[in-house]
């Protein structure tokens, strides 16, 4: 079957919902009244504690105020994990303040989630000590732009990690996690 639309002029369309017209204007992109809906975007969480290398029963404080959603604002909620068996602890503020009983390294973690309720995951490594010894390095690592596009570049800047000695490294090995 073959359908052929009037060349120019108005057109006009009986149905059920009020009547419609359209007219042919060459120069003018062609409106269709339909919204384009995307999947949300996750927030971004980032997550440091200061000082890296504490002593037992010294606070530490974990900032994760780096953190922001799709649109760049503050996320509604933070959970905080600290690596050390306490209960997590949820909160409206991007920092928070704990001290660890015991000498050790742990695997601290906020997860942030924003007003859509999408959550995202940033995580560091604090380590507590009673006396200087030999142990593994603290990465500090951030990025300029937080996001970005397939294919835009990125900066790591890895300039605040420090030896077990509270030391600058020496010495980086990068790995994107993309093949690289």
């Amino acid at each position: 079957q073959q359908h052929e639309a009037p060349q120019s002029g108005p057109q006009s369309h009986q149905g059920d919902g009020p009547p419609e017209s359209m007219e042919s204007n060459p120069s003018s992109p062609a409106q269709t009244g339909l919204s384009t809906y995307y999947d949300p975007v996750d927030p971004y969480a980032a997550l440091r504690s200061t000082p890296p290398l504490a002593k037992p029963q010294q606070k530490v404080r974990f900032d994760a105020s780096d953190s922001q959603d799709a649109n760049g604002d503050p996320p509604l909620e933070y959970q905080w994990n600290f690596g050390d068996k306490t209960p997590v602890v949820t909160t409206n503020k991007p920092f928070v303040d704990h001290a660890y009983a015991e000498p050790g390294t742990y695997p601290a973690s906020v997860t942030v989630v924003d007003k859509a309720g999408n959550p995202a995951s940033a995580s560091c490594t604090q380590r507590v000590q009673s006396q200087p010894t030999i142990g593994p390095p603290y990465a500090a690592l951030v990025s300029q732009p937080k996001e970005t596009l397939q294919y835009e570049p990125v900066d790591f800047d890895a300039s605040d990690s420090q030896d077990f000695e509270g030391k600058p490294c020496v010495q980086f090995k990068w790995d994107f996690g993309d093949g690289t």
